[in-house]
């Protein structure tokens, strides 16, 4: 077996739904497997997607193991050379896996290879590649002097701002939201840190894959959508507990002295400020809005005749939604206005298009689509922020 994919759910039955169906696409005529790992899911996910997806290999967790755990599950049953980690709330362009191993095979100091991440709106992802955590990339992150100055090689060092998004370049840290690692390098260093529950995993094992003398690798020439945080909200106080706490147990194991003395009241201030920031967003929120609408008034659908029926007809029952059908075509040369107005909320069925094709007209457009995603014959719609059954 070339390669084994880990994926780890946890309430996400729609996002893991469209995630593996385009790994589906990306992996034919590869020796691959996919291995679920679901860590206590009440959403159904085990009847609906053991249906959907008899290939694919599920364990099913009584209590919610957390992320390196789970991970380590399914590296303890699969059997490819590489393994990658993989995020349920992910789309997987065709040539992505494919690509990815070409560049491992030619590079054999490489532990570990991440890739360009874009958001639901196309824009980079900044976390796709970084340096370690110290206290001065912590200061420089804490002052706001790296969103200041974003691409300098003093300010923006931890985001390695100063390195072209299009260039791979060797990084010290890459995301675990898509992570290969080559198995011999995991037979060194052993496998996720189980201390981590959820956050802070990926840099742990990359620090140890340096250590021990691998690579790792961040290849530019491939890139996925993520849609960011939607097994833990990015918005919620069970996120700041999980994300804080996890540098907190990366400073126990990996500082000492004045540097760990340094960083910790640094993280306690960071964890302040992102409890303040949720609050006061909430607040406006309400005050403004009332309740928010996961859509906006004008909703424009890219998809066959069959499953553009099924789209319209769901997103036709939310109060003051306009939806239009629009061509490949007309994507691609976008109307008159659409690039410098405002963003457009776009539903794709990506074989109106490809998944690839897709993905690179966001990341040369970022921010004249909000991307859906709702892949032909899927049971829902999904996106940053937004799930909705049909």
């Amino acid at each position: 077996m070339t390669l084994s994919i880990i994926i780890v759910n946890h309430n996400v039955r729609f996002f893991l739904e469209q995630c593996l169906l385009s790994v589906g696409r990306a992996a034919e005529g590869m020796a691959c497997e996919v291995i679920v790992v679901d860590n206590a899911s009440r959403d159904e996910s085990r009847w609906y997607l053991t249906a959907r997806f008899p290939a694919v290999r599920f364990l099913w967790n009584e209590e919610n193991a957390g992320f390196g755990r789970a991970c380590n599950q399914g590296t303890a049953v699969s059997t490819g050379e590489y393994i990658l980690f993989l995020n349920p709330d992910t789309i997987v362009p065709e040539d992505c896996l494919r690509r990815c191993l070409e560049h491992m095979a030619v590079h054999p100091r490489g532990g570990a290879l991440g890739v360009r991440m874009h958001d639901g709106s196309g824009f980079f992802l900044r976390e796709s590649k970084r340096s370690y955590p110290s206290p001065s990339t912590a200061f420089l992150k804490l002052s706001g002097l790296s969103r200041l100055f974003p691409a300098s090689p003093l300010f923006a060092r931890y985001d390695l701002g100063h390195r072209d998004a299009y260039v791979s370049c060797p990084a010290d840290v890459l995301a675990g939201a898509f992570l290969m690692v080559r198995r011999s390098a995991l037979a060194v260093t052993g496998g996720f840190d189980e201390r981590f529950f959820m956050y802070g995993e990926d840099i742990d094992l990359c620090w140890r894959l340096r250590q021990a003398g691998f690579e790792n690798l961040y290849f530019a020439d491939a890139a996925i959508l993520h849609f960011k945080g939607e097994s833990n909200r990015r918005d919620s106080l069970r996120h700041v507990r999980s994300f804080y706490g996890a540098m907190v147990v990366f400073v126990r194991k990996h500082e000492s002295g004045l540097r760990a003395a340094l960083l910790f009241p640094a993280i306690v201030l960071r964890a302040g400020l992102s409890v303040i920031r949720i609050g006061m967003v909430r607040l406006l929120g309400w005050l403004c809005f009332g309740s928010m609408s996961g859509l906006a008034r004008e909703v424009w659908v890219c998809a066959p005749d069959g499953h553009l029926t099924r789209v319209v007809d769901v997103l036709g029952r939310t109060a003051g939604v306009r939806v239009c059908r629009v061509s490949w075509d007309v994507l691609q040369g976008g109307p008159e206005g659409v690039v410098s107005g405002p963003a457009r909320e776009l539903v794709v069925c990506p074989p109106a298009c490809g998944y690839g094709r897709f993905l690179d007209l966001l990341s040369e457009h970022p921010g004249r689509y909000r991307i859906r995603v709702s892949a032909e014959g899927s049971g829902g719609i999904v996106g940053s922020g937004l799930v909705m059954a049909m």
